[in-house]
């Protein structure tokens, strides 16, 4: 296994949170068999060796847990983000992104239409035009946690982020 030094850029800025309206179950918030109860050890099993691992910088307050050891391993269908420092500790989120097979809950993929993921989950918690014509949709489970946000152009989901904690 390869260790490179990434940064990650997730461009995740807060969002104005509405009321929500669908119906989507916290279990369902899950892709390819990860979702908020999978530990990191268990991903990796089931996704196997990834194609690289990026290290979160030393310097960094970690993405979700400050002073964590966060990791990203990336595979061709989905970057997963764990903390290496417990290896019983769950996922703490995945990316689903452009070209991805994997399915999201209730069928959906990458690519599919805007109307689709509306008709399937309902009305999104948070749902912002971007400057340039770029949609991005959050669906929370009860309490918050988890989080599933998706970005569309032109009405096509170009990409999805699960995050768990």
């Amino acid at each position: 296994m390869k260790f490179r030094s990434v940064m990650l850029a997730l461009g995740m800025a807060a969002f104005p949170f509405l009321i929500s309206a669908h119906d989507l179950k916290a279990e369902e918030f899950s892709v390819a068999g990860i979702s908020k109860e999978t530990p990191a050890m268990d991903a990796l099993g089931k996704m196997g060796e990834p194609l690289l691992v990026g290290m979160v910088p030393d310097d960094s307050d970690g993405i979700l847990l400050s002073g964590s050891e966060e990791v990203v391993l990336i595979y061709p269908s989905m970057a997963v983000l764990v903390n290496m420092e417990d290896e019983k500790a769950p996922v703490h989120a995945l990316s689903v992104m452009y070209d991805s097979d994997e399915k999201l809950p209730r069928d959906v993929r990458v690519g599919d239409r805007w109307e689709k993921v509306q008709r399937l989950y309902g009305k999104a918690t948070s749902d912002k035009l971007l400057p340039n014509g770029d949609r991005v949709v959050t669906y929370e489970s009860d309490g918050g946690r988890p989080e599933f946000i998706m970005k569309f152009r032109k009405n096509q989901l170009i990409g999805a982020f699960l995050l768990f904690r």
